[in-house]
């Protein structure tokens, strides 16, 4: 057994032993995933990754077209300089990007919505009889110090507002808090506010998701002009992309998210289901040969992922003298804080490394802290770098 090994080699060789944990992610071909499918983001249990997934598999097949030669704006198959990078990201932008309509999955179906809106309203308060129109009168009109009640109506919307990403017009809008507003101010109110409100609400989230867009549009650039030009590999087959994909597909067809990191970003953030679209967006260091964990807020989210990893920890802590936390800064420090818990006891004096870039000391003593860290490991300037905490 390998514990025996280990005991035999500590005592003849007066030496430790260390394991790496990996917590956050998996190889592209664990079979396991296939029978635990919510241990995976993917488009059932995390629906605002469809818009991703649909820029990204669009880029896939485009690549693949390239590979072979088909794209008849530029036949060749490799990205070489700048001149070559320029033609190719106005063929992206114009021809891939832009006829997705991405912006399309921010917005709500305002026929659909002024109906259910009127069918929520008579079958829930009757007794809210609101017109059809509403003219403010005079005196709401010219004065400048009372609030646009359009805008505050907007604003409301904007909180409780759902779906974003998940469907082409299909944002949906918590209608209870709506009411709750016409409720407030039922003399004051109307279908037509209504309305125009959700119109209101579409011009703002499409102005975003048109920043997701241009946003998507300079990481492509950036990850194409890295990995054809900076790192002279210029040629573009079926297996070698011209841009990393951020989605594979398992062996039962579930599409599944890849893992990576977000350079400067937020450790505390799960840049799965954060809202800040970091998929759509593209501002992923990818590892498309790592698919990403999901944990959720507890173990009830997924029982069979926490159970499998739970084995997996107490085992090495059993075995080893100590454990590496492999990218601590992209565990949700919830789940690193539980099975470094589960680690220690099993075996107390477990010394625990963690590899954590947070940018900031007040992170680093946060999570070192919460998770119970021995010590840090940095890599700067291929140095290994190791910082004690007492």
């Amino acid at each position: 057994m390998l514990k025996d090994k280990i005991r035999e080699l500590e005592k003849k060789y007066n030496c430790l032993f260390f394991s790496e944990l990996v917590l956050n992610h998996t190889s592209y071909d664990s079979e396991w995933l296939v029978d635990t499918p919510g241990a995976t983001y993917n488009l059932q249990n995390t629906p605002q990754l469809t818009s991703a997934y649909e820029l990204d598999n669009a880029l896939l097949q485009f690549s693949r077209r390239l590979s072979k030669g088909e794209i008849a704006d530029y036949p060749k198959t490799k990205v070489e300089n700048e001149e070559d990078l320029n033609k190719l990201m106005t063929i992206i932008e114009n021809k891939v990007v832009l006829p997705l309509n991405l912006h399309e999955y921010f917005l709500v179906d305002v026929p659909k919505y002024r109906a259910k809106f009127i069918e929520y309203i008579t079958k829930n308060h009757p007794e809210l009889n609101l017109p059809e129109k509403y003219f403010e009168d005079e005196e709401d009109m010219f004065n400048i110090f009372k609030p646009d009640k359009l805008y505050t109506l907007v604003d409301i919307m904007e909180k409780n507002v759902k779906n974003l990403g998940a469907k082409k017009y299909g944002a949906e809008i918590d209608l209870k808090a709506v009411a709750k507003y016409f409720l407030d101010n039922p003399k004051k109110g109307s279908i037509e506010q209504f309305e125009l409100a959700l119109k209101k609400l579409n011009e703002k989230n499409e102005s975003v998701a048109r920043g997701y867009v241009r946003d998507a549009l300079t990481s492509i650039r950036n990850n194409i002009r890295y990995k054809k030009i900076e790192c002279k590999a210029p040629e573009v087959t079926w297996t070698n992309h011209l841009v990393d994909p951020y989605f594979g597909t398992l062996p039962d067809s579930t599409i599944v998210a890849h893992n990576g990191w977000i350079w400067n970003g937020d450790p505390t953030e799960d840049f799965a289901t954060s809202n800040n679209f970091q998929y759509l967006r593209r501002n992923l260091v990818i590892w498309g040969d790592l698919i990403k964990l999901r944990y959720g807020e507890s173990k009830k989210d997924c029982p069979a992922l926490w159970k499998r990893m739970k084995q997996y920890v107490k085992r090495a802590a059993e075995i080893f003298h100590g454990i590496r936390l492999d990218n601590a800064h992209s565990t949700p420090m919830h789940v690193a804080e539980y099975f470094v818990e589960k680690a220690r006891k099993v075996n107390p004096n477990i010394f625990v490394f963690s590899e954590l870039f947070t940018g900031s000391k007040e992170l680093d003593a946060l999570y070192s802290k919460r998770i119970g860290l021995n010590a840090l490991i940095r890599e700067a300037s291929r140095v290994f770098r190791i910082i004690w905490h007492y």
